[in-house]
């Protein structure tokens, strides 16, 4: 196997430059998404309101470009700022005349023609930055890079310079705002060789394929794209991106060992949109299949809009609230929409409720998130089917009254049937009482069969609470489960301690457990083989949403506290 981690500690930008007039100006064009855009360096003393004179486009413009502007204009900034293509004036047209030839007004109108009607680029400070489309192929500037890794603790700009016999300045141009003194683990992009490329415009934008199961690749080429933001000593804790990053080289060598070849790319995406930008137009994904990525939602869009254009499958870990899987048919949504949950857990036979005593608990501190719509969806679902139920809420009784919310709990409960109660949804502090209210119950009314329905964070309480979830035989879904007194599960921990020194972070879930079981599933599947391993803490069960969208996954954990203190896992059949 070929494995290649890199984790780019300064993001670059390729860039196809077109060979035309701009490079005698010194203000190249350069082509992002088949659009044009001037690669310009802020000079001292600039403003941004100058710029938007200067190259007659709007200061909105630019900061769309350019997000980091938000906090002011620096000189030594490299912008990108739109290359605005027009069609002149008809008083600017030359006159129709007997005389005159296509050829004498191609002269007269600068810029070539497109068509039967001319265009020509505005002028920065009255010079020609002509970049302008054409029905003929158009000729390009493509580089050859060498990839450049620092190995030694610092290095400096000018001495790799020297080794690769390359001008230091050109090697700037290539890697905007490297540094003169590089820390080991930078990456940097060695210009070797200039390609001329005749590029055919393209007419049209092609659709995707009608076939939008994933494709085999023999040899896939995965790229990590995490928010490491390495080289910025304000951002907050990025722990559980490294642990998933070591989860994910942890199954990498497990799948070496079963002769799997892949490559493996690993970028520093930042937290910003020019930063995730750098990485997608850098030309380092070129041969990329896969990419694995965790982004905020204002890189999402762009994100997605990308695979879509470079048909590229998205595999997104984190977010359940990805809008963009309804519509993008290469994203692989691995934690699902809670509505997707929900709707499993309400389409069980109603033989699973009917029969019962049903109880919904209530209180004053109930959250109103996703998980409210399971709670009011269930009490829909069985008037729906005529099944009873009540519902009780903790409100606090008059001074004069002696009971208290688990009396009144208990006198509910039934010894003829068995009780399935169902809390509405509150914050962890809130379920710790609610849940020490049923017991509590449960003590009063002991010969009750109870069986308590709860939500996945109820995963992370505390020990303190096991008595009561197994004496409540208590029911929580979840997406994901490790179950650490499993063999398999001590086994990758202490690999995990011994490889990197460190004991996995208390989280839920695991980040580096979800690392590993994400490229031991995609991997093989991706590869074309039958093979399967068993995963540490995620199922997996993908399912298309729509027709043109992306895939789900929809594997549903039930896990049981049994009164005999087991905890007992299955996957929700489909």
């Amino acid at each position: 196997m070929k494995l290649r981690p890199i984790i780019a500690l300064c993001t670059c930008l390729v860039f196809f430059t077109l060979a035309a007039k701009a490079q005698e100006n010194n203000i190249p064009v350069v082509k992002l998404f088949d659009k044009e855009y001037y690669k310009y360096e802020v000079q001292a003393s600039e403003t941004l309101y100058g710029l938007s004179r200067r190259f007659n486009v709007s200061q909105e413009e630019i900061i769309a470009m350019n997000p980091f502007l938000i906090e002011g204009l620096k000189t030594g900034q490299i912008l990108l700022i739109p290359v605005k293509i027009f069609e002149p004036d008809k008083d600017e047209l030359p006159e129709k005349t007997p005389d005159n030839s296509a050829e004498k007004s191609q002269e007269k109108t600068p810029g070539k023609s497109c068509g039967k009607s001319s265009q020509k680029s505005l002028k920065p400070n009255e010079d020609s930055l002509s970049a302008v489309a054409s029905d003929s192929p158009v000729l390009f500037e493509k580089w050859e890079y060498e990839y450049y890794t620092v190995e030694k603790w610092r290095e400096n700009l000018s001495d790799i310079a020297d080794n690769f016999g390359v001008d230091i300045d050109e090697i700037r141009l290539h890697n905007p705002n490297v540094p003169d003194r590089l820390p080991r683990g930078s990456l940097l992009m060695i210009p070797i060789k200039k390609l001329e490329v005749v590029s055919e415009i393209e007419t049209a934008e092609e659709e995707p394929s009608e076939d939008l199961e994933p494709k085999i690749f023999r040899k896939p080429n995965i790229a990590l794209l995490l928010p490491f933001m390495l080289d910025d000593t304000t951002a907050n804790s990025i722990e559980r991106y490294v642990e998933f990053y070591e989860g994910v080289l942890l199954a990498a060598e497990g799948l070496k060992q079963h002769d799997f070849s892949f490559e493996l790319s690993v970028f520093d995406t930042g937290n910003t949109l020019e930063s995730l930008r750098k990485v997608l137009t850098s030309g380092w994904l070129d041969r990329v299949n896969y990419v694995i990525a965790a982004v905020n939602n204002e890189q999402m869009m762009f994100l997605s809009d990308w695979s879509v254009r470079e048909k590229k499958y998205l595999i997104l870990p984190f977010s359940s609230r990805i809008p963009e899987t309804e519509f993008n048919p290469y994203i692989y949504q691995v934690n699902p929409p809670h509505s997707l949950n929900h709707r499993a857990l309400l389409e069980l036979d109603t033989s699973y409720y009917a029969g019962k005593n049903i109880l919904f608990i209530r209180t004053g501190n109930e959250s109103s998130d996703e998980r409210r719509e399971l709670f009011d969806t269930f009490q829909i679902s069985l008037k729906h089917y005529g099944i009873p139920y009540i519902e009780l809420t903790d409100n606090e009784p008059p001074a004069h009254i002696a009971y208290s919310f688990p009396d009144t709990i208990a006198r509910h409960l039934s010894l003829d049937k068995e009780n399935l109660i169902v809390p509405a949804p509150f914050p962890m502090t809130e379920s710790n009482r609610v849940i020490t209210m049923i017991g509590s119950a449960a003590n009063i009314k002991s010969k009750a069969r109870i069986t308590l329905l709860g939500y996945p964070e109820w995963l992370a309480l505390s020990k303190n609470n096991l008595p009561q979830l197994y004496q409540l035989n208590t029911h929580v879904y979840s997406n994901y489960y490790a179950d650490f007194q499993d063999q398999k599960l001590k086994q990758f921990q202490k690999r995990y301690a011994y490889k990197f020194g460190k004991d996995l972070l208390n989280t839920f879930p695991r980040y580096a457990l979800m690392g590993y079981d994400i490229m031991m599933y995609f991997v093989p599947k991706i590869s074309g083989s039958e093979w399967e391993t068993e995963s540490l803490q995620h199922g997996f069960d993908f399912v298309r949403i729509g027709e043109n969208g992306g895939q789900c996954n929809r594997h549903l954990f039930i896990i049981q506290y049994t009164p005999q203190r087991k905890i007992i896992s299955r996957a929700l059949p489909r």
